[in-house]
């Protein structure tokens, strides 16, 4: 991602989210990191929580969270799981 937004020349001053294009809770993505690590020996619990909060990662720049995920080379915004199964086959070599 660094890279192409070097390369493409779409630096911006300030702070911005890279976000996929979907969201997982934090039971969804630890349960697949998990899964795709091939961790079987693990028990996750998902515990209710007494008190509601949405804490997913948002932009209030979807046009330039498109730009800086095509400056990286994607066509489309990646989804979670296709990043999960990215790392790990590149981890798996």
């Amino acid at each position: 991602v660094i890279s192409g937004i070097l390369s493409n020349n779409v630096f911006r001053w300030g702070t911005f989210h890279l976000v996929p294009q979907d969201k997982k809770s934090k039971f969804e993505l630890i349960t697949s990191i998990a899964k795709l690590g091939g961790r079987h020996d693990l028990r996750i619990r998902e515990y209710a929580d007494l008190t509601l909060v949405d804490r997913s990662l948002v932009t209030e720049f979807p046009e330039f969270n498109r730009i800086l995920w095509n400056a990286a080379g994607f066509n489309a915004i990646p989804t979670i799981d296709f990043m999960l199964e990215d790392y790990f086959a590149w981890h798996r070599g």
